[in-house]
């Protein structure tokens, strides 16, 4: 299990160097492995770091819910996206208590890979929380998949779940 961890340390600290400036933020000490336990949406998951099972919710975007147009199928990307074990970066808690962070897999923000599918937004209500050069990378991937008509953006005009869930 080690070697699998430093495999994957070594993939994360690959794409910092590769991206430069606009990749993802270099690794910390309140960073942590986690077991994947379950993914709820295209959003959230729970994970087990050994202290009990806990709610972490992708920082800087936002995907359909379960009931929403796209919602199972942000869900299963998102799940495909995930192995075993995931490193995670905490940002912050949410009101909900959720852990709010970034969450790599195989050396990849799967927070970025949702957007860049077109199976989630790039969350700009809280894009002052994240660093510049994220909310970059995030609003350029979310900019190609509208281009490309990737996911939800096949849709004439997809509903954003911050308004689907206001209209609940």
């Amino acid at each position: 299990m080690w070697w699998g961890r430093r495999a994957w340390l070594v993939g994360v600290l690959g794409v910092v160097l590769a991206c430069g400036s606009a990749g993802a933020q270099s690794p910390s000490s309140d960073w942590f492995w986690a077991r994947v336990v379950s993914v709820s949406d295209g959003d959230t998951l729970r994970v087990d770091a050994g202290d009990g099972p806990q709610v972490v919710r992708l920082s800087g975007i936002d995907a359909p819910e379960r009931r929403q147009a796209f919602g199972r199928r942000s869900r299963d990307h998102l799940a495909a996206l995930l192995g075993p074990e995931v490193l995670v970066s905490p940002r912050k808690r949410d009101r909900y208590g959720r852990l709010v962070a970034q969450v790599y897999a195989s050396g990849q923000d799967v927070g970025w890979r949702q957007i860049e599918a077109g199976l989630a937004w790039h969350y700009t209500a809280y894009r002052r929380e994240q660093p510049a050069e994220e909310a970059q990378r995030y609003a350029e991937a979310e900019q190609s998949a509208r281009d490309r008509r990737a996911g939800l953006w096949a849709e004439a005009q997809p509903q954003p779940p911050w308004e689907f869930r206001r209209r609940r």
